[in-house]
This record gives structure tokens, C-alpha cells and sequence, in this order.
């Protein structure tokens, strides 16, 4: 997503319907940058602490690696004083109107995911890797994505942490458990890659209540209790170039691709 974390804009192009849902926090901000404005902390500042303290509260309680996430400044400028008019979506730079950027899709290969970041951000594939993390908190609603995944990648939704990679790469060990001396490191090692089964399966949005396109995602476990993984996960640990069709659909291998 085009969120402010990732851009020095402080904006969201609303107008961009791979921000769907985005209105809410964005909303649920408006009184406190009403309340602060007059203290000179801005929209953007408002922001920025919302994002640490969100950082904050998805760490592991008792963990001692957990980092505090302090705010050291205010005057953060807001959208429309980084941005001239005709820069911005229908000329006009607010907080939901802000310069169009190219998102990312859910459906990149290996290759594409790699050189999107790169080409975006400056990201090594190591980087990459490390930020598809985020995808550990959340969930997918079918009224913003037309994913249906309100369990969302792992499972706990709030929760920043390894079983993003746990789920798309290994079951509930780690490579680190493999004893490499072993005669059985190889089977170890296999287990892992093998993973746990992920399936494809179309998700159709059609109905009324939907304006979202129709998609392919990737499910484990049982409904309504799945996880999901869209291609781009998948993409971490899968070559799908040439495999993939232009809706998303992987249709000539499934997990042990």
C-alpha cells in the first residue's frame, strides 16, 4: 500500500482503490490533528506517532530485543507544503489527495517483487524480504482487496513477528533446529522448504455488496478460519514467472512448485 511510512508526502491517494480502507485510521486521526494543530503539531506529526505507537504495540510482550519508539520532534510539513497542485491527484494536495506512485501488485513474480522495491525504494533483496514482513499484521477484507483473509498471513493480526516466515517457508521449526551433523539434516532441511501446504483458490467477488475485481489467493487451513498468502508472498520462496496469468492464476503447480 501507498502508506505514509513509506513516503515523505504524508498523504494517501484515496482516489487509488488499492488504498481502500485506508479512510478509516486516516479518519479516526482527524481529532487529534484538530486537537494538536494550535500547539504546532501537525498532520503529518499526528501521523508519525501513530505509526510508532503502532510499532510499539505489536511487539511481543517481555521480549527483550522490544524497542522503544520515540517521537523526537514536531513541524513535520504536511502534504500540501512538500507538494505544487499539479503534482497531486486532480490537482489538489491534501492528506487524501497526494502525488500518484506506482503500488506494487499482488500478483509480482520473484524477479518483479525484487525489482520493484529496488527501483522504488533503494531495497536490497535482503530489504525486501525484511518489509514483506509487515504483511505478519492485518488482515484482508474482501470490500477493500477482494481478498478474503480477515485472519490475515499468520494468524495473529497485531502481533510483528516471525510467523509470516514461519507459515510460508517451514512448519513450526526453524532451519535453526536443523542439526546439520546429523544423518537426518537433509530430511530437515526438506521439511522445511516443503513447508506447509498452501492451496490456490478463486475468490469472486460478484456480488452487490462487492466493487473489488475477483481473486486468486493462496489458503491454508479451514474455513472460515483460514490464513492467505497472495503471489507476491508466495514469490519469496516460489519462481512463478511464466506461471502465473494475468488474473493471478497459478494453474500448472500448486505449493511444491
Amino acid at each position: 500500500h501507498r502508506c505514509f511510512f513509506l513516503s515523505p508526502s504524508f498523504s494517501v491517494d484515496m482516489s487509488n482503490p488499492d488504498n481502500a480502507g485506508l479512510d478509516v485510521p486516516i479518519e479516526a486521526l482527524e481529532p487529534a490533528v484538530d486537537m494538536f494543530t494550535h500547539f504546532g503539531v501537525t498532520r503529518a506529526d499526528i501521523w508519525v506517532l501513530a505509526a510508532l505507537e503502532g510499532s510499539s504495540i505489536t511487539q511481543e510482550d517481555g521480549d527483550p530485543d522490544n524497542r522503544d519508539f520515540e517521537m523526537d520532534w514536531i513541524g513535520r510539513p504536511n502534504c500540501e507544503d512538500l507538494n505544487e497542485p499539479a503534482d497531486c491527484v486532480d490537482e489538489t494536495c491534501n492528506y487524501i489527495r497526494g502525488p500518484n506512485r506506482n503500488l506494487p501488485s499482488p500478483n509480482l513474480d520473484t524477479h518483479d517483487l525484487l525489482e520493484f522495491f529496488s527501483n522504488e525504494f533503494g531495497f536490497s533483496d535482503r530489504d525486501t524480504v525484511a518489509i514483506m514482513g509487515a504483511h505478519s499484521l492485518g488482515g484482508l477484507q474482501r470490500e477493500n482487496s477482494g481478498y478474503n483473509g480477515v485472519n490475515g498471513w499468520a494468524g495473529n493480526t497485531r502481533l510483528l513477528a516471525n510467523g509470516y516466515y514461519d507459515s510460508i517457508v517451514g512448519a513450526t521449526a526453524s532451519l535453526a533446529d536443523c542439526d546439520t551433523s546429523a544423518d537426518s539434516a537433509d530430511d530437515c532441511v526438506n521439511d522445511l522448504k516443503n513447508a506447509n501446504r498452501w492451496e490456490q483458490v478463486f475468490v469472486e467477488n460478484s456480488e452487490p455488496e462487492f466493487s473489488t475485481p475477483d481473486r486468486w489467493e493462496w489458503e491454508r487451513g479451514t474455513n472460515p478460519d483460514h490464513f492467505v498468502m497472495v503471489n507476491s508472498d508466495i514469490a519469496l520462496v516460489r519462481n512463478l514467472n511464466g506461471l502465473m496469468a494475468d488474473d493471478g492464476e497459478v494453474s500448472t503447480c500448486q505449493w511444491k512448485c
